[in-house]
């Protein structure tokens, strides 16, 4: 069994629990291509299960180190999960469309 599947059956596992993956762009060590497709895979499991919206995915530009940006996209999927509030911005973003 290849890594990527490990990842996926991983997160599926998680389902129908909340999960937010982190991701930076320029970490290319942590695969951040990689990422978005164990997210798709694991994705589906969410969706068997009625729950899509617990699933999500956060990017952004920079290395491996998380800052206040993660923390904030965090703490906004959190909102979002058990308060209910709106983020401004989505969780399933995928910034590899060209």
């Amino acid at each position: 069994m290849c890594a990527l599947s490990n990842f996926q059956v991983l997160k599926a596992l998680v389902a129908p629990r909340a999960l937010l993956t982190t991701e930076a762009l320029g970490d290319l060590w942590a695969n951040p291509a990689g990422t978005w497709h164990t997210h798709q895979a694991a994705r589906e499991a969410y969706r068997f299960l009625g729950q899509e919206e617990r699933i999500g995915i956060w990017y952004r530009n920079g290395g491996h180190k998380h800052g206040w940006e993660d923390w904030r996209a965090f703490l906004d999927f959190l909102d979002w999960q058990f308060r209910g509030i709106m983020p401004a911005y989505r969780f399933d973003f995928d910034p590899f469309v060209m």
